[in-house]
């Protein structure tokens, strides 16, 4: 577990249950058709990302935060369609969630290359004199 990515991941769920209990988007999200889809696959990628580079290991607090943000959509698009001004949507739920399993694997590759480049400069030859 790296510490400084914890915080990250908990601040970063804290300001997106923050924004989705907001009766009003704080942003108006419908320039164009879809857009406000692209915003949630996108910030559930982050999600993803941030999730993948916050732990060295996946033990059972990774994945209660996994399991979270692939029950967070669904639970986000039930409870909005109780507040004033906001609606849920299917496609909404859709578009977090293979945001957030595309974050996932995005993050997952940024330590895989991590750990091959360290890997490598451990066999370098200065390193073995």
């Amino acid at each position: 577990m790296k510490k400084g990515f914890i915080f990250v991941l908990t601040l970063f769920v804290a300001i997106l249950i923050f924004f989705s209990l907001l009766p009003t988007p704080l942003f108006d999200y419908n320039k164009f058709p879809g857009e406000d889809k692209i915003l949630h696959f996108l910030v559930y990628m982050v999600g993803g990302i941030i999730l993948e580079l916050s732990f060295k290991r996946r033990g059972v607090l990774h994945w209660l935060f996994f399991s979270f943000f692939l029950i967070f959509p669904a639970l986000n698009e039930y409870y909005q369609t109780f507040i004033p001004g906001r609606d849920g949507s299917l496609k909404d739920f859709l578009s977090g969630a293979s945001g957030f399993l595309i974050g996932v694997l995005v993050g997952w590759l940024i330590s895989l290359c991590g750990k091959i480049r360290s890997d490598k400069s451990m066999d370098s030859p200065e390193l073995k004199n």
